[in-house]
């Protein structure tokens, strides 16, 4: 904790910079071909994670 108490404060205008600098991708509805999962990948993994959180929110009764 002592270490990070030395280290320079982030200050609003440094956020600012780092904002602009960004690269913003706009999302397609399929997270993981967003995150660059090859698109028949990406449609499997999105259909299990559909199947995975509908099976929880059966159980817990929503």
């Amino acid at each position: 904790m002592a270490k990070t108490l030395k280290k320079p404060v982030l200050e609003e205008s440094d956020l600012a910079k780092s904002l602009q600098s960004s690269v913003v991708t706009h999302v397609g509805g399929n997270v993981f071909l967003d995150l660059g999962f090859p698109p028949a990948e990406a449609d499997a993994l999105k259909a299990e994670s559909i199947k995975i959180i509908t099976q929880k929110l059966k159980t817990k009764k929503i």
